[in-house]
């Protein structure tokens, strides 16, 4: 991750396909860690970079194919988009083995890669708000939330506190900047309650870290961004998790 965009690394051995990959990339909003041409350099780069998704051609230089890398790859759990010319069934069984793949053939324009990259954001390690499902199964702790036509990963641990906002909940980030999403708190609450944060009211969730001082007599919390209220049924909740010494 490079300033909470999604991080790419293209494998491609035609250089101009690679050039034209990387410019639609970053349209999209995202980034490109590296280029590379062979299987060897592939992994080098993401020992280094951890790239988030793999745009990588069926036909590279180097004794492994694409398809070969992506087994050898495949415990990191890696997205990988294949972008390629091949559009056989033989080639497309075999990319289909690699639970993490999908596979676009070229030519490819910026809205069909668009359209290839947010499915796989939403199936392989997004926040997927339109079902509430997986987002206790957290990508190396990141969460992808839809800020206009992109994708932006927010790690878990950024994340200071959520709000009610009717069937919405507002996530407040620690830079102050917030992100509106369509999952209740409710929902919020079942997923990040073993993840260092508690509810402190019906329409407040903060994170443990966060609360600087308590506040019983006025009920409230304050926080190192502002003033949270505390819920009358979720004093005791409190009570449990902090130790007080008077």
């Amino acid at each position: 991750m490079i300033n909470n965009v999604l991080n790419f690394l293209i494998v491609e051995d035609d250089i101009s396909s690679a050039i034209d990959l990387k410019m639609n990339i970053i349209e999209l909003g995202y980034q490109v860690c590296g280029i590379v041409d062979n299987a060897n350099d592939a992994i080098i780069h993401i020992n280094n970079y951890k790239p988030d998704i793999i745009m990588m051609d069926i036909d590279i230089n180097g004794e492994m194919n694409g398809i070969q890398l992506a087994a050898k790859i495949e415990p990191l759990d890696i997205p990988i988009l294949y972008v390629t010319s091949f559009a056989d069934n033989e080639h497309f069984s075999k990319a289909n083995e690699n639970k993490n793949a999908g596979y676009l053939t070229k030519p490819i324009n910026k809205y069909t890669l668009s359209t290839a990259l947010n499915y796989i954001i939403e199936k392989y390690f997004g926040l997927n708000v339109a079902s509430n499902k997986n987002l206790a199964n957290l990508f190396k702790g990141n969460l992808f939330f839809k800020v206009k036509d992109m994708y932006q990963k927010v790690h878990i641990d950024e994340i200071i506190m959520i709000v009610a906002d009717n069937n919405y909940t507002t996530v407040l980030l620690e830079n102050e900047m917030k992100i509106l999403c369509r999952l209740s708190i409710t929902n919020w609450e079942e997923e990040v309650s073993s993840l260092k944060f508690i509810r402190v009211h019906r329409g407040y969730i903060i994170k443990l870290d966060a609360v600087k001082y308590i506040d019983f007599k006025s009920n409230v919390i304050i926080s190192t961004h502002g003033d949270v209220p505390i819920g009358r049924s979720y004093k005791e909740q409190i009570q449990s998790i902090f130790k007080f010494i008077k």
